[in-house]
């Protein structure tokens, strides 16, 4: 039988064929992983430096102005709006309004009104009454939460009441 392949050009085929099957799995994966490796250092660079991000500053003041809205209030309808709305989240959790005390001039300044409420009802209606006045837009932002034990005396006796004050603050528009 006559050799169909001469020994001589087999090293060189063999050769040729396993440095293609070694570009295949493990050089080509090694350079495209070194090409992506490069770019993404490259973008790290860029973003960590803001003057490569020229609307940052353009993106964050929107944001603030979002979060800003959402506390903001038409103030000649704020007493009638807030009450209203408080009083109808309250009464979903059987909450009453006890009382709404007259604006404090100490509490009025050019940016900001804080308007004090009072609600009655037992412990659990008004952490909900306050879970969901947090989440209410436009109510305002609760800057203090006070829950007390009241006594109230009346002709069929003394009896203690819980009574959750607290102070909403508005951005005036």
């Amino acid at each position: 039988m006559k050799q169909l392949i001469d020994k001589k050009y087999l090293l060189p085929a063999a050769t040729i064929v396993m440095l293609l099957v070694c570009y295949r799995f493990a050089f080509r994966n090694t350079i495209e992983e070194w090409r992506l490796n490069n770019k993404l250092k490259i973008e790290l660079l860029q973003a960590s430096d803001l003057s490569y991000q020229p609307d940052f500053m353009g993106r964050k003041g929107r944001n603030l102005s979002i979060i800003l809205n959402s506390f903001k209030v038409d103030t000649a309808s704020f007493r009638v709006a807030v009450v209203n709305q408080i009083a109808s989240i309250g009464q979903q959790e059987n909450v009453r309004l006890a009382e709404v005390p007259a604006q404090e001039a100490i509490h009025h300044t050019d940016h900001f009104i804080i308007q004090r409420l009072k609600l009655e009802g037992d412990f659990f209606s008004l952490l909900k009454v306050l879970h969901k006045l947090e989440d209410a837009d436009h109510t305002g932002f609760l800057r203090t939460v006070e829950i007390k034990a009241v006594k109230q005396h009346t002709a069929k006796g003394e009896f203690q009441e819980l009574v959750m004050e607290i102070a909403v603050e508005i951005v005036k528009r």
